[in-house]
């Protein structure tokens, strides 16, 4: 699948794990890098939700239409879909944004 990014600092921490460690820490920087591989590597985004790892998973409310994936401890990573391109939204601490 095809991956786009909100912010260019999401796309150069995805392009440097050193950088994706010191935004998020060792644990998500490099779960970062590891998952978004695994979603570029994905012929569609159904098969994601087999990957029990990922722990993907639809939010709801004011973010609905948009998915989650834990990384490490309270930090997920938020994605949306549109057209089989996969738009990295953010990366957050969850119930401590």
């Amino acid at each position: 699948m095809e991956l786009e990014f909100r912010h260019r600092r999401l796309r150069v921490a995805y392009e440097n794990e050193r950088e994706a460690i010191r935004l998020w820490g060792l644990g998500a920087g490099k779960r970062y890098g590891d998952l978004l591989e695994t979603i570029e590597e994905a012929k569609e985004w159904t098969v994601l939700y087999t990957v029990r790892a990922m722990r993907l998973h639809p939010l709801h409310g004011n973010r609905a239409g948009q998915f989650a994936i834990a990384l490490t401890g309270r930090w997920r990573l938020i994605l949306s879909v549109r057209d089989n391109v996969v738009i990295v939204e953010e990366v957050t601490r969850h119930y401590d944004d």
